[in-house]
């Protein structure tokens, strides 16, 4: 029990230091992770400890009922929630590949499960075995890396922010019909209203950057499109500037930096705007263009987020696209050889395929 405490009190200082010195981080949300999971375990040590307490017998009895509920039919329900997504999303909105990806991930979830019935149904050969080890080995690692990607994005969502701005980078995403979509409006939105609490609070108003260049079946540059909207909305266009030559976030973020440093001014307190589900691979870019500045995000359709998560994730993975393959490559390895170890009696190599069996199953 001292050594789960010890290291749960050492997972939050760890996480308090990261998220410090950088919101828009994977980190801050990993050791957030590590820390909810060693408090569990000293948790689950104390209530063994007294176990004649009732409150630590009925508490004990109802998580037990949530995790054997959660092992039983969490990926049935995990299953039914993207396809349920997926159906709303392909019923509103474009046919694409990015939104597409509920719907596939929902069917890859289904998949697995049938694999995994199909393999403990036969008498699979040992080569078999070990590669669906590795692969399970494969999914428990990326699986525990999305749980800290979704905490370190939910961490950049409840961040509050300093309402002293002098700019405010307002990220584009797509035009309908030539004017600002659902989405992109929520994102100008955004930052209208986070520049009139400015505004009321401390009589100074932010310039806001609009970030976004032409796509090809645009009939203007998102830019464009974000001041017409932000004008409509009555804000001053006086301190609207544009930044129409951007293609994608990295270069929102680099050629913005250009539109500030342009003006010559002292004043460069600085954030973005833009939906909830892309503030923490914003981030990202922001500090790769020279920029540590922290953002604020729009609300974004319950239905529409499992897909955009996934998305910013994958997206997120291709930019540490060696890192990931290593990474990959690497658990894939270590599961696959757990199994062919296990069959010469060595015991670590056991309770390394057994980890994984219950991790995933």
């Amino acid at each position: 029990m001292n050594m789960a405490f010890f290291c749960s009190l050492l997972s939050l200082s760890a996480f308090i230091i990261c998220f410090k010195k950088d919101k828009s981080s994977i980190y801050p949300g990993l050791f957030l992770d590590i820390f909810a999971a060693f408090a569990a375990l000293s948790y689950f040590l104390i209530s063994r400890a007294y176990s004649e307490w009732i409150f630590f017998r009925i508490s004990r009895a109802v998580i037990s009922a949530v995790l054997i509920l959660v092992s039983l039919f969490g990926l049935y329900i995990l299953a039914a929630f993207f396809l349920w997504s997926s159906g709303i999303v392909l019923r509103r909105r474009k046919r694409t590949a990015s939104n597409n990806l509920s719907l596939a991930f929902g069917i890859a979830i289904i998949a697995f499960i049938i694999a995994s019935a199909f393999v403990k149904s036969i008498d699979a050969p040992d080569w078999l075995k070990a590669l669906w080890t590795g692969l399970k080995a494969f999914m428990l690692v990326y699986f525990a890396h999305l749980c800290a990607f979704l905490t370190s994005l939910l961490l950049c969502n409840i961040s509050k922010l300093d309402e002293n701005q002098d700019f405010i980078i307002v990220l584009g995403c797509g035009l309908k019909n030539g004017e600002a979509s659902p989405l992109l409006a929520s994102r100008v939105t955004r930052a209208i209203e986070y520049a009139a609490r400015q505004k009321a609070k401390s009589g100074t108003c932010p310039f806001l950057v609009m970030s976004g260049g032409q796509g090809q079946d645009e009939i203007r540059p998102e830019a464009e499109a974000m001041k017409i909207f932000a004008v409509r909305q009555g804000y001053d266009p006086r301190h609207i500037l544009l930044e129409s030559k951007s293609r994608n976030t990295s270069e929102n973020m680099a050629y913005s930096k250009k539109v500030i440093e342009a003006l010559n001014t002292s004043n460069r307190k600085c954030i973005f705007a833009t939906s909830s589900f892309h503030l923490l691979r914003s981030g990202v870019c922001a500090r790769r263009a020279g920029m540590k500045i922290d953002g604020i995000g729009a609300k974004t359709p319950l239905y529409y987020l499992p897909g955009a998560i996934l998305r910013e994730y994958i997206a997120y993975i291709v930019m540490r696209k060696e890192a990931s393959i290593a990474v990959a490559g690497l658990s894939f390895a270590l599961g696959s050889a757990a199994w062919t170890l296990r069959l010469f009696d060595m015991p670590i190599c056991s309770q390394i395929h057994l980890f994984f069996s219950l991790a995933i199953h």
